[in-house]
């Protein structure tokens, strides 16, 4: 039996490790696009990570030299095989897949993407706006919640008015019930389902009694493997409650696979830190009568007046993930008749 790896793949070569317990020699491997084999080696480069997991002495390590450069819109349809059969090497799910988008990009610069390495919610797209106008006339995005979505889009957060502003004694007191009620409210509901493409499920809750967050994302409290489908909501008790937002940050490059964006940690140049003193925060008054909607890779922070708490939720598509948020988590309102659930 054949253990391995493939790796990285770039125009030039392909890297891994490929072993064959009890075997002498070290395996041969090949590169192979549409049945041709494009380059071979012996996989007998010294890996110190493998001899320390135990791989033989670590001499198993293979780096092919294709025998010419491959174009990068080919590279994911890259396999390394053992000579003399079928049978490919497991290889890393990124692997040449950021050369081919950037092929992509630069032969079609106007083609729609994700913003973040790890994709997220369509309003995360470049073309999210061109989106929402084929969504509304095709009635998957209703006339109501149309404008709201395109502020979402456009700013990385938005007000939604509320049939009624929420009591803090009431929502303190039965937390699970006020929040599913508010997720069934049917203008909120609309909403949330044009957004996440899906019924709400509300997972996290934090009460924001006095004082001011750090930056940070929705992505970061976002419980699910998949970090950018997420948006957050931001209910004021008072008149005492501001959104601090830096502006353009949900149209920044990335938040990666744990929901963490290099503009937000700590350092003397990162976007959050310079916000203030560059002017590029746009602050939002957070009304008793309405909730704010944060984008899952806006950078914002919360500021709260002493005796105006707020009260912050996350909110994820339900897509089967009550498998997947905190097994600590309990389902405190489930299968509502709209779909909408709250585990917090």
């Amino acid at each position: 039996m054949i253990r391995g790896s493939f790796d990285v793949v770039t125009t030039a070569e392909a890297l891994g490790w490929a072993y064959a317990p009890g075997q002498m020699e070290p395996v041969l491997v090949q590169a192979v696009l549409n049945q041709e084999v494009v380059g071979e080696a012996l996989a007998d480069i010294h890996r110190p990570d493998l001899a320390a997991a135990g791989v033989g002495d670590g001499n198993a390590g293979f780096a092919i030299r294709f025998f010419r450069a491959i174009d990068p819109l080919y590279l994911p349809f890259i396999s390394v095989k053992v000579e003399g059969g079928d049978a490919e090497l497991p290889r890393s799910p990124l692997a040449g897949f950021k050369e081919f988008f950037n092929a992509v990009h630069v032969a079609f610069p106007a083609a729609g993407r994700h913003r973040s390495l790890s994709g997220g919610l369509w309003t995360d797209r470049t073309d999210a706006a061109s989106l929402l106008q084929g969504k509304t006339r095709i009635g998957t995005v209703p006339p109501s919640a149309a404008p709201v979505v395109e502020q979402l889009i456009h700013n990385g957060a938005a007000v939604v008015d509320l049939a009624a502003a929420p009591e803090l004694s009431t929502w303190r007191s039965n937390l699970a019930a006020c929040t599913g009620s508010l997720l069934d409210e049917p203008a909120m509901l609309a909403l949330l389902r044009s957004v996440l493409e899906d019924n709400p499920m509300a997972v996290k809750a934090d009460w924001l009694e006095y004082g001011e967050t750090d930056f940070t994302q929705p992505t970061s409290r976002n419980p699910s493997p998949a970090p950018g489908e997420c948006v957050e909501l931001v209910i004021a008790f008072g008149e005492g409650v501001t959104l601090d937002v830096i502006r353009g940050s949900h149209k920044l490059p990335e938040f990666t696979l744990n929901g963490k964006s290099r503009w937000t940690t700590p350092s003397a140049g990162n976007a959050a830190s310079a916000a203030g003193p560059m002017g590029l925060l746009d602050s939002l008054q957070a009304a008793t009568d309405a909730v704010t909607l944060v984008g899952p890779g806006t950078i914002y922070r919360i500021r709260c007046e002493l005796g105006t708490p707020a009260l912050r939720l996350v909110i994820l598509p339900a897509r089967g993930r009550t498998v997947e948020v905190d097994a600590s988590s309990v389902i405190k309102d489930e299968a509502r008749r709209s779909g909408a659930m709250v585990l917090i």
